[in-house]
């Protein structure tokens, strides 16, 4: 097996679930289904409409994120102690004004670590 097809499976499969998360995110074009329209008007005396109205359509961004969460939960912890507590971190937000979660400041930070690093990489 040679180098370069060693990194194209996991590339391609990081391609192809980045590809399905952003179809899932595009709007659906066309008029609506006629049992889509009249299910919710219908609901509270048809058993098939409710279940029709229950049915949620299959997003991979959930799945994505399914995938991912213990990883990105450990490096979220890894951040926290290096970084210092939940609790001081809080509070400096509260101080500062900003609304952010100190959950969403550590995404935040994991994401620009990362893209930090992408671009020193990418300059060697």
């Amino acid at each position: 097996m040679t180098p370069l097809l060693a990194w194209s499976v996991p590339v391609g499969i990081l391609l192809g679930l980045g590809l399905w998360t952003l179809l899932g995110l595009v709007p659906r074009v066309g008029a609506a289904r006629l049992a889509s329209r009249v299910a919710p008007y219908v609901a509270d005396v048809s058993p098939g409409a409710r279940e029709f109205l229950d049915r949620r359509p299959a997003e991979p961004l959930p799945f994505v994120g399914g995938l991912l969460a213990p990883l990105v939960r450990q490096v979220r912890r890894g951040i926290a102690a290096v970084l210092g507590g939940d609790d001081s971190v809080e509070r400096r937000l509260r101080q500062a004004g900003w609304t952010l979660t100190v959950e969403a400041l550590r995404g935040r930070q994991l994401l620009a670590g990362a893209a930090g690093a992408r671009s020193a990489s990418s300059r060697r």
